[in-house]
C-alpha cells in the first residue's frame, strides 16, 4: 500500500492543510512523521493516497504555506518502509 506524506515544519500548517484536504473531498489523516524522511519538520504530517497527489500539489501551491517542506511516497518492499521524496 503506497501512500503520500505532506510534511511541514509548522505543527498549525500541517493542520490547516489536513483540513483543506478535507474540504477538497480527498480523505486524509494526521500521523507522526517517520524520523527516515529526514527533514526537520513539527513532527506530525498529512497522510494521504497516493492517486491524490496531483489534487494535493495544487493546493499546496495555490496556498500560502510558509513550512512546506515536501511530499514524500512512502512504500513497502519485502517488509520495508521505504521513502522517497517526489
Amino acid at each position: 500500500m503506497n501512500y503520500i506524506l505532506a510534511v511541514f515544519g509548522s505543527r498549525n500548517e500541517t493542520l490547516s492543510f489536513a483540513r483543506l484536504l478535507k474540504n477538497n473531498g480527498i480523505s486524509s489523516g494526521v500521523i507522526n512523521t517517520p524520523s527516515q524522511v529526514g527533514e526537520r519538520s513539527c513532527s506530525i504530517s498529512v497522510k494521504l493516497p497516493y492517486n491524490a497527489l496531483a489534487l494535493a500539489e495544487r493546493l499546496v501551491s495555490q496556498a500560502y504555506f510558509q513550512s512546506f517542506k515536501g511530499f514524500y511516497i512512502i512504500y513497502f518492499s519485502n517488509g520495508r518502509m521505504n521513502i522517497d521524496k517526489v
